[in-house]
């Protein structure tokens, strides 16, 4: 056997090899991906759920109350009924009154609107949530600034992508700055879960003009976000607090597809309300402009 003949021999032997190897790799993981594996989850206490915003808009302002339960229960988390619900700020003070068919809902008259610059505290009692007998009392407070007016917006066409994007012209101001961004089409809120909501902070326009930035983008592929000429399209953009922005990022995370090796170690989502309550209370101030689509 020449040298050359023996060096492809070898080569070919490694080859194999390699290939070999290679493949029983890939029928371990195939097979390992389809195993299953029952994991029991152990049921811990309960807690109180709070959930609400209220805004700079006059309208009926909800706060929800619900209790926690274990993560395999089909069932929609039980709402909390006859609680004592209340908003206090300066020297003025509101109770929220239950809906008369949603349990553990609490809502404000029509006419209320909360205001920039100003803390308000939600307070609540009269719940005993683990049915020991002793009623309990939270509470959590949130205040925003204001925010300047938009300037305008525009519809930008992206056909290639079967995107439209809409962009944005408005002052920033100097202070540090957290927004939330939701879309209304004809009177139609698009962004009707918080996986929809965009959220940011100022840090590439702090300041600064922001001169058509592109803030929120439509699926030309969904009906529901498909453009027409003669559609109204509203941008609605809400300062936060930073407290809230934080809430709302890990929420989107936490609710998401998950990788072991590149997703952020579970855990439950920060809370601002007392007592171990989890779930968040948040004042936003809210500004608007629309555009008819050309």
């Amino acid at each position: 056997m020449t040298p050359k003949s023996k060096m492809l021999t070898q080569l070919h032997r490694f080859v194999k090899m390699v290939a070999t190897t290679a493949s029983a790799i890939i029928m371990f993981f195939f097979t390992s991906c389809t195993q299953e594996i029952d994991i029991p989850l152990d049921s811990t206490y309960t807690r109180l759920v709070v959930w609400g915003e209220i805004s700079s808009d006059t309208t009926v302002h909800s706060i929800y109350l619900t209790k926690t339960s274990d993560f395999f229960n089909p069932s929609l988390p039980q709402g909390v009924s006859n609680a004592v619900v209340s908003l206090s700020w300066n020297s003025s003070s509101l109770i929220l009154i239950e809906n008369d068919t949603v349990q553990g809902l609490y809502q404000t008259p029509p006419n209320f609107y909360a205001l920039s610059n100003t803390l308000y505290r939600l307070n609540i009692s009269n719940v005993d949530i683990n049915e020991d007998g002793i009623s309990e009392e939270y509470f959590a407070e949130s205040q925003v600034r204001e925010i300047g007016h938009i300037d305008s917006i525009k519809i930008q066409f992206w056909p290639a992508f079967k995107y439209v994007s809409i962009r944005l012209w408005a002052k920033d101001s100097i202070t540090e700055d957290y927004y939330m961004i939701r879309v209304r089409k004809n009177g139609i809120m698009l962004s009707d879960s918080l996986r929809e909501w965009a959220i940011t902070n100022d840090v590439i326009f702090n300041g600064n003009n922001t001169n058509g930035i592109d803030v929120y983008w439509l699926d030309q592929k969904r009906e529901d976000e498909k453009v027409q000429p003669g559609d109204t399209i509203t941008l609605e953009i809400s300062s936060i607090p930073k407290e809230y922005f934080d809430f709302l990022w890990q929420v989107y995370f936490a609710s998401g597809f998950q990788t072991p090796l590149f997703s952020q170690t579970p855990g439950n989502v920060v809370s601002n309300i007392s007592n171990g309550a989890m779930g968040h209370f948040a004042v936003i101030f809210t500004r608007r402009a629309s555009v008819v689509v050309q």
